[in-house]
């Protein structure tokens, strides 16, 4: 298995933030880095030499190439999708800083099953140019807060899982209140008719107590005003 060779490049820098990258050749078979198209982001390196990367180890692969990157900018070597994907071929250790001028050197580690061969002008990697901040550190007593505080190792996933099982405990919470709500209106209801039974019996027997009262102080008034022999005829009757 073997990679990817150079077809050449036909693309210029158009350069960034106001300067443009330069590159040396340490000797003469290096290939200076290319953009294989106008919107290609990253530049293509090639091996200035051949060399097997046996399975599951890694290799350091020459260049031959000194760059020089624009103030303010690092380069950062990574893997090429067709290397990866299709021999296992991964960059490691990757970070040129701009005032570096030694040898750029490819760290290519083979995941892969099978020895990985590298040809002289086989594109190994892309270089992708970063802007970025060259400021010192300053010692803080304090941190300002933020949401995400200490979360780290994933905590951003944990995060969003406690934040759904949150939203699905509120969910069962209010259904729970729901369901509480339903049985106190019926409660109440039963509640309700109770009393209104109990209303109703209330004046069912105050009804009939009066209508027996009605009756006795009748009774004793016919007994008390009526004539005893006149009366007695009636009952006898």
């Amino acid at each position: 298995m073997h990679g990817e060779t150079d077809p050449g490049c036909h693309v210029r820098s158009t350069g960034l933030l106001h300067s443009i990258p330069h590159a040396k050749k340490l000797k003469p078979n290096a290939i200076l880095p290319c953009r294989a198209t106008e919107g290609a982001a990253g530049y293509d390196i090639a091996s200035s030499e051949d060399m097997t990367i046996p399975k599951h180890d890694r290799r350091l692969v020459n260049t031959e190439l000194a760059i020089a990157l624009p103030r303010g900018t690092c380069g950062k070597l990574m893997s090429r999708s067709g290397l990866a994907s299709k021999h296992k071929i991964d960059v490691g250790a990757g970070i040129i800083d701009w005032d570096y001028r030694g040898q750029v050197k490819v760290l290519l580690i083979n995941h892969g099953e099978e020895d990985f061969n590298v040809k002289i002008g086989d594109r190994i990697a892309q270089l992708i140019v970063h802007q970025v901040l060259h400021q010192d550190f300053h010692e803080a007593i304090e941190l300002d807060d933020t949401k995400r505080g200490e979360g780290g190792f994933g905590s951003t996933l944990i995060a969003s899982s406690a934040l759904e099982q949150k939203h699905l405990q509120s969910i069962i919470e209010d259904e729970q209140e729901e369901d509480e709500d339903e049985e106190e209106e019926k409660d109440a209801d039963g509640n309700e008719a109770e009393k209104e039974k109990f209303s109703w019996g209330r004046v069912y027997n105050s009804v009939a107590l009066t209508v027996l009262i009605f009756l006795v102080l009748m009774l004793v008034y016919i007994l008390k005003f009526c004539d005893e022999t006149a009366c007695m005829p009636l009952f006898l009757h």
